[in-house]
């Protein structure tokens, strides 16, 4: 059962991961998809270690920060991109458990 729920939270953070990477990399700019890079994969740590994830929160923050793209509104997708980011992080640090 623990391994079913483990696969289930690694497949969720990967597409989460791919995700963001698609977004950075359409930017273009070298330095920030390193930048990315680094401190996505230390955050990705984290949430691995508390195995939870925002469900449909996070999903719609996905398709906001996607919609907004698409439709060339970057204000708005940056402003969704920055909530998404500050609640994931608020997600983290509520759960992750120093026992």
């Amino acid at each position: 059962m623990a391994t079913s729920r483990l696969l289930q939270v690694v497949l969720i953070y990967q597409h989460d991961s791919e995700f963001h990477q698609v977004l950075v990399k359409n930017c273009g700019s070298k330095n920030l998809i390193e930048l990315h890079k680094l401190i996505f994969d230390k955050y990705l740590r984290y949430q691995l270690l508390i195995l939870t994830f925002r469900g449909s929160k996070s999903i719609q923050e996905h398709q906001d920060i996607l919609d907004f793209t698409l439709g060339k509104n970057y204000e708005k997708a940056q402003f969704i991109l920055k909530t998404h980011i500050t609640n994931g992080i608020d997600h983290a640090l509520q759960n992750f458990k120093l026992d």
